[in-house]
C-alpha cells in the first residue's frame, strides 16, 4: 500500500520541493539556483527561475522552529 502525498494547501507559498518537482530537478538544485547561481547548469537555472514566484522571494524556506 503506498501513502498518499499530502498537498500544500492552495494559496501557500510553494518550497523547494514543490519547485524541483515541476521542473525536474532535484531540491538542492533549486535551492543552488538561487544561492550560488554557478553551481548549477544555466539551462537549468533558467527553468528553475522561470518556474518560482514572480516576486523573486522563490519559496517558503523549512526553517526551524525556535
Amino acid at each position: 500500500m503506498v501513502a498518499e502525498r499530502r498537498r500544500r494547501p492552495t494559496g501557500s507559498a510553494p518550497t523547494i520541493y514543490d519547485l524541483a518537482r515541476e521542473c525536474g530537478v532535484a531540491p538542492s538544485a533549486v535551492s543552488r539556483a538561487f544561492s550560488r547561481p554557478g553551481r548549477v547548469n544555466a539551462e537549468t537555472a533558467e527553468r528553475i527561475r522561470a518556474e518560482s514566484p514572480p516576486c523573486g522571494a522563490c519559496v517558503a524556506a523549512r526553517r526551524p522552529h525556535w
